[in-house]
């Protein structure tokens, strides 16, 4: 066995009370005003994080290949937006039109249950203009008839529902079709 005592102050002082309590459940009685005076807590050490430089978070966005996923930590980076609050965010939820561009976060997807709102920087407005059109643009769909066996070609262009989720993926299938392929 391996004793590791490179354990936090935090959690070695969550450990003493767990037994403590243990103790308690199970009738065995510890004088308060001893454990005082015999057990002492280790001193918790508080420590300021550094946030993360300009030049990383350009790495990191750099890093992304993926459009949507682009769009999304940029849009983390510059809100401070917490990640189910923005995967909540709806159409109808957003203003690009106003200056500066606005964001609406619901009160059930927030930590304090607090309807708020903030504002976007330039950049992610274009940004979201940017995955937007390209999640709405008209594509070609390729899939083979059930019925008849031939395939089929089709171009669609997905429907703007103001409570559709912008980091969703559309779905463009056929109740007659057996495999599709996105061009």
């Amino acid at each position: 066995m391996q004793n590791n005592y490179n354990i936090a102050s935090v959690t070695f002082r969550d450990r003493i009370i767990t037994v403590k309590n243990f103790f308690e459940y199970n009738d065995i009685e510890i004088s308060p005003q001893k454990f005082k005076f015999k057990v002492r807590y280790p001193k918790t050490i508080f420590r300021h994080k550094k946030a993360i430089d300009k030049e990383d978070i350009i790495k990191i966005l750099n890093g992304c290949s993926d459009l949507r996923l682009r769009t999304y930590v940029m849009l983390l980076a510059s809100t401070g937006l917490r990640a189910t609050e923005a995967l909540s965010i709806r159409l109808k939820d957003l203003d690009i039109t106003s200056e500066p561009a606005k964001l609406i976060i619901r009160g059930e997807y927030t930590k304090t249950k607090v309807d708020r709102y903030v504002f976007l920087t330039k950049e992610v407005k274009g940004q979201i203009k940017i995955w937007l059109d390209y999640k709405y643009r008209t594509r070609r769909i390729s899939y083979k008839d059930k019925d008849t066996g031939r395939g089929i070609t089709e171009y669609r262009t997905p429907e703007k529902k103001p409570y559709g989720l912008i980091f969703s993926i559309n779905q463009l299938i056929n109740q007659n079709q057996s495999s599709y392929t996105l061009l």
